[in-house]
């Protein structure tokens, strides 16, 4: 299991576009097994308070968010930025543009296993500028398609090689309450 996170979001703004603020707390649930070198997150809590700005029509929508994660057990606290772009073009297909990035602070100083150090998985000072573009299409009321890509423009610690992602969704019906 990797580390569990809830948080609480609060609307701060609503007009031609909304500002909204949110708390997220990071458990350390996640654990490293030596065996296999592989870490399912980072042995640490985190605090993330960040700021989302936001605005849409039927047909589009643009969002950003920018917050800070503050860590314990001496990893390095972080800058956190993300940006994304919605339009869309037919009646049921939605194409959307992601821009992400993470700037560490480097003022931690955590001893991470050697053999962890080969997966770099949830190593200390990971950075990343980060894009990806998805598209979504509603093939009925409730299932639907979805096709992205994504990689680093930089990155430390992290890979750079885009990734291709498809899926396949379903909405549950819901009720709508008066």
């Amino acid at each position: 299991m990797g580390n569990i996170t809830a948080g609480v979001r609060h609307n701060l703004y609503r007009g031609t576009f909304v500002v909204s603020g949110s708390f997220q707390l990071e458990a350390r649930t996640g654990n490293y097994d030596s065996s296999s070198d592989i870490a399912t997150g980072l042995d640490a809590w985190s605090v993330i308070p960040s700021v989302s700005i936001g605005t849409g029509t039927n047909k589009f929508f643009a969002q950003a968010n920018v917050g800070i994660a503050l860590r314990t057990n001496d990893y390095s606290h972080g800058f956190q930025a993300n940006g994304e772009v919605g339009y869309k073009l037919f009646d049921r297909a939605w194409f959307i543009g992601r821009l992400d990035f993470i700037d560490s602070f480097e003022n931690g100083d955590v001893n991470i296993p050697v053999g962890q150090l080969s997966t770099l998985l949830y190593a200390n000072d990971q950075e990343y500028a980060g894009y990806s573009l998805k598209a979504i299409v509603e093939l009925t009321n409730e299932l639907g398609i979805t096709a992205g890509t994504g990689g680093a423009f930089s990155a430390n610690l992290l890979p750079r090689k885009a990734a291709l992602s498809f899926g396949l969704y379903y909405k549950f019906a819901t009720k709508n309450v008066q």
